[in-house]
């Protein structure tokens, strides 16, 4: 190998695809991505190390693993091969790579990680007598200096307010929270890295806690010292708990029939401001009492929920000792009031309102569509306090009654709970300033609803659905660099399925694509055997749903139970769909077309030959079935269905059509064509739930047009509707209320927009797993100008496409495009003309034309210029 070279040394390091690998397993794979400005780069070998100390690792000495020199172009899931590593314990990593002259980089930033722990400690408390809500709190002493200071904390139980169960802070200061509910028997814990937070003297955890079932708190603390030493501090009856009940109210439940969350009623003169630093004064605290808990804990490797401040938009004072504020966006999260109360006004009792819209102008709807009621009571006390929310509403407006002391926006807070993450992932612009703001719609909306786990909404159900989930983790891709929440959503609706038919053949296609965009088969792996069952009656058996003389899969459940067809939601959104009809129901077989495609390639990637030809078969049976069966000899357009009898029923729906061709089930163009042109006659006849494979549909059939008009269209089922006539901040449940009245205003499965700009516009997808190579297919429509910067695991690419014409009605296209180190893109540009000129940096090269796109393949890494002159 050749000396370091100046070439940047690798960044954007993950293991086990997170970029915070706290309480990762004992066989660890690492991810970088390879950064060169080197046009057509590409790794040849790397060095990973891995020590035990911060000095160790600054001076590239991997006492714990030195992998030497390996040879290869692989830079996303490298197993660790090293000797055994220990369980709860800290280390550090780099990485250095060498490009295709040999060159080597600089190592990369030193990434720390942690390992799970196997034997705890720690020793499951609550507060004696049991009480729903509980304060605990430990103070601790560091007369060393601290290399490592790693918290790992679980509660139980999530069920009952279907939200996490603990707040941890240290040293006043807010860490986290959770946990994530349980699946499949397995219950799961935080890990947090607490080393800058702690300091040299007497030190404090406290923790907040809800639950009404099975209530135990664990909390284990890994100090690892500069001279070697290790101390760990863990949950025992000598912690101290405070009855938090008459602190908070609990009289009443913010939450709907599906869970309990009481509203928070907070008493200042009663909290124990500064619980949670050394030095407080517990008088009102008594030891904890040690609890059973038996079950096995594993650790939670999605990146933590932080809590975000931000002062209000607005405060409007109405009279009367009432104020109304606007957050100016919603938030999922809390308020916080900062406020200095004269001795006059103390044990003054405020009413507080909080809502996602407005019932009549600065008047908040509290009483929301969804069922949950926003109301609270805080009583203040004398002087300065600052009062905040523990538990979770979604919500935009609040009207504060009763506050005799004047508010202006520096006394009031909106705080956001949600993950991390890096606003400079992705980045859109365009010609069309509609297009640029439904982006920046969507993109916020994606970020803040990012808790520990997908749900519809934090509202009313609080529920994982695959439906919400697949969109969900399309445009999480398309907006951050975010894999892990997106795979523990998919593994828990692997083992908690919910009732529609066709969302169980989604739990297959989200299973793919988590591989297909991370390039690790571990997902694939551990819950193969069960993604097999989710294909026909849920049991591995596709004949008992099968029909051998039709091909088609047939199902006899109605309604919204266990196993019954949804096709779109609400119902009012079908389109006419003959529903109760459809025995043989064309969208319940496009989806187990596609779902039997995936499986036989799923079976294809772990090698189970004998399944690939069976999935392979099936899935074929059923699109034949489909041409032979579901289409109208007329239209040329797919039915609802066949009745038990197998007539083919005379409804034809948009759903019927949109599903096969977004799905993959249409083969022909001609099909293709009709599909589309019945799309631009109706318009968007779907929720916004089928609103995504509306769009998906015109992409697969390159009508880029006819999606664009569709995403900028300002009718009612529009994401402009959205915007500027609801005054949405998050995407909602449904285009208005006249369609849901009892809609969100905070749910995310709408954020189709994401993943088609990115997916459809751009028409960029892996063609081998983890984006070693991909394909940018662009379909801008009439667009002059569209600008994207889309996240993967090798990197960012960034595309910019510029339409010039000229006078004389010639036109040129420009197109900028980056692609990431140790990828190689295939470019599909449209053009009308197979006779123009193209050009790749200058120079004419290799390309084709297959159906309206000249087709460049095999350009690698870097910055690259195509010019394609009509």
């Amino acid at each position: 190998m050749k000396s370091i070279d100046n070439f940047n040394k690798p960044y954007g390091l993950l293991i086990n695809l997170s970029p915070c690998p706290l309480g990762v397993d004992l066989n660890p794979k690492f991810s970088w991505i390879l950064d060169s400005s080197k046009k057509n780069d590409h790794q040849t070998a790397y060095r990973i190390i891995i020590s035990d100390n911060k000095e160790k690792i600054n001076s590239n000495h991997g006492n714990i693993w030195d992998s030497g020199i390996v040879y290869s172009n692989e830079s996303s899931n490298i197993f660790y091969a090293g000797n055994a590593l220990l369980p709860d314990k800290t280390y550090y990593w780099k990485v250095c790579t060498f490009d295709k002259d040999n060159k080597q980089s600089e190592f990369s930033d030193p990434q720390k990680f942690t390992t799970l722990i196997k034997e705890w400690k720690a020793k499951p408390i609550w507060c004696e007598n049991d009480a729903d809500m509980v304060f605990i709190r430990k103070e601790f002493a560091i007369t060393k200096d601290v290399e490592s200071a790693i918290a790992s904390v679980f509660a139980s139980s999530t069920v009952t307010a279907r939200q996490y169960v603990f707040d941890f802070r240290v040293n006043g200061k807010f860490i986290g929270q959770g946990p994530v509910k349980p699946h499949n028997n397995k219950y799961f814990y935080n890990t947090y890295d607490i080393t800058d937070e702690i300091k040299k003297g007497t030190n404090c955890i406290g923790s907040i806690l809800f639950t009404r079932k099975d209530k135990v708190y664990m909390c284990q603390l890994t100090i690892t010292y500069t001279d070697g030493t290790v101390e760990r501090i863990g949950t025992d009856k000598t912690w101290l708990a405070m009855d938090a009940r008459d602190v908070f109210g609990m009289t009443r439940s913010i939450g709907t029939a599906l869970y309990f969350y009481p509203s928070e009623d907070i008493n200042a003169n009663l909290y124990p401001f500064g619980f949670d630093k050394a030095n407080f004064k517990s008088d009102s605290f008594t030891c904890a009492a040690e609890k059973q808990f038996n079950h096995q804990l594993y650790p939670t490797y999605t990146t933590k929920v932080d809590r975000f401040y931000k002062h209000a938009q607005s405060v409007v004072n109405l009279g009367e000792n009432e104020y109304f504020i606007d957050l100016g966006k919603e938030v999922i999260g809390g308020l916080k009031l900062l406020i200095d109360v004269p001795k006059s006004y103390a044990n003054q009792t405020i009413r507080i309102l909080y809502g996602e819209e407005l019932e009549d102008e600065n008047q908040v709807r509290h009483k929301m569509r969804t069922s949950n009621t926003y109301e609270e009571f805080w009583t203040l006390k004398e002087g300065y306090q600052e009062i905040e929310n523990f538990g979770m509403k979604a919500f935009r407006y609040v009207n504060i009654q009763n506050c005799p002391i004047q508010l202006t926006t520096r006394n009031i807070m909106g705080v956001a709970y949600c993950q991390h993450y890096d606003a400079n992932d992705s980045s859109f612009e365009s010609s069309n300033s509609l297009l640029n703001d439904i982006y920046d719609f969507v993109k916020y909306s994606i970020a803040a609803t990012s808790q520990d786990l997908y749900v519809d909404s934090q509202t009313r159900e609080r529920k994982n659905y695959e439906g919400d989930a697949y969109i969900n983790q399309l445009s999480q891709y398309a907006l951050m660099r975010n894999f892990t929440l997106p795979r523990f959503s998919i593994e828990d609706l692997v083992h908690c399925p919910t009732w529609p038919f066709e969302y169980k053949q989604m739990t297959i296609m989200m299973a793919l694509n988590d591989y297909l965009h991370t390039g690790d088969k571990g997902l694939l792996e551990a819950h193969y055997d069960i993604l097999k069952t989710k294909v026909a009656d849920g049991n591995n058996d596709p004949d008992n749903y099968f029909d051998e003389s039709l091909g088609l899969v047939f199902n006899t459940t109605k309604n919204n139970s266990e196993n019954a067809n949804l096709v779109d939601w609400p119902m009012s959104e079908r389109d006419n769909y003959d529903f109760s009809n459809a025995y043989y129901n064309t969208v319940t077989n496009a989806f187990h077309c596609k779902a039997y495609k995936d499986l036989a390639q799923i079976a294809k990637i772990l090698g189970v030959c004998e399944d690939v030809e069976k999935y392979k078969k099936y899935a074929e049976k059923i699109q034949e079935g489909m041409y032979q069966h579901l289409i109208d000899e007329k239209t040329g357009l797919f039915v609802d269905g066949l009745d038990k009898s197998g007539r083919k029923l005379s409804h034809i729906s948009q759903h019927a059509n949109i599903f096969p061709l977004a799905l993959g089930v249409v083969k022909d163009e001609e099909t293709m064509e009709r599909i589309v042109k019945f799309i631009d006659t109706r318009g968007m006849a779907t929720s916004v739930y089928g609103a995504h494979f509306v769009l998906a549909a015109c992409y697969m059939a390159n009508a880029g047009q006819t999606a664009l008009n569709l995403l900028t269209s300002r009718k009612t089922r529009s994401w402009y509707h959205m915007i500027y006539k609801l005054n949405a901040t998050i995407c909602t449940e449904a285009w208005d209320p006249a369609n849901k009245p009892n809609m969100t205003y905070s749910h995310p499965w709408s954020s189709a927009p994401a993943n088609a700009i990115a997916y459809g516009m751009f028409g960029i997808k892996p063609t081998t797993p983890g984006f070693k190579t991909f394909d940018i297919k662009l379909q801008p429509g009439d667009l002059e100008y569209v600008k994207i910067k889309v996240p993967t695991i090798k990197g960012h690419i960034e595309i910019e496409y510029n339409l010039n014409v000229y006078a004389d009605n010639k036109t040129e296209i420009c197109i900028n495009a980056k692609i990431p180190g140790n990828s190689t893109a295939r470019v599909f540009i449209p053009s009308k003309v197979e006779e123009s000129d193209v050009l790749l940096d200058g120079m004419e090269t290799d390309k084709k034309y297959e159906k309206g796109f000249f087709v460049i393949d095999n350009i690698g890494s870097g910055k690259h210029y195509i010019v394609v002159k009509n």
